[in-house]
């Protein structure tokens, strides 16, 4: 066998075998939706509380965290995130009891669900203004098949 047959060879058997891991440790048949959303402020800012239900059907244990990356978006701008822990070394910072309204399982997006599992993780987030549509954006972290998909929260 000549060099060149032996490096396709090993080329088509290296990319047979990254396919076949891939296709089976990615799997896409969770269910993400949005349970609910609410609304507060932290001082001056207004702030976007989603609940989403999440039902883990990979075959294994993970998080909503390992399986989707979440977005949104105001007027095609980003928005940041919302952490109890923002302020905490500023002088504009806020303690919890200034936030009774903003309470929210910052840390449950990372919980671990084993398979056939639910759980209702939560995620905040800085809004640009309170008149200006919401668009979320749930993309699979490692899929090749499922493609990102838009939700839309009214705020007109």
């Amino acid at each position: 066998m000549k060099v060149k047959e032996l490096i396709s060879l090993m080329l088509v058997f290296v990319l047979a075998l990254t396919m076949t891991f891939t296709l089976s440790g990615c799997k896409t048949n969770n269910d993400l939706t949005i349970d609910s959303y609410r609304f507060g402020k932290n001082g001056e800012d207004d702030i976007i509380i989603i609940k989403f239900h999440f039902k883990n059907n990979t075959g294994y244990e993970t998080s909503m965290d390992d399986e989707y990356i979440i977005s949104l978006y105001q007027n095609n701008v980003a928005l940041d995130e919302y952490n109890y822990g923002y302020f905490a070394d500023s002088e504009d910072s806020q303690t919890d009891e200034d936030n009774l309204d903003l309470e929210y399982n910052e840390d449950s997006r990372y919980k671990y669900i084993r398979d056939g599992g639910e759980y209702y993780p939560e995620m905040a987030f800085y809004l640009e203004d309170t008149n200006t549509d919401v668009e979320i954006i749930i993309e699979p972290f490692a899929s090749l098949f499922s493609k990102e998909r838009t939700e839309i929260i009214k705020l007109t």
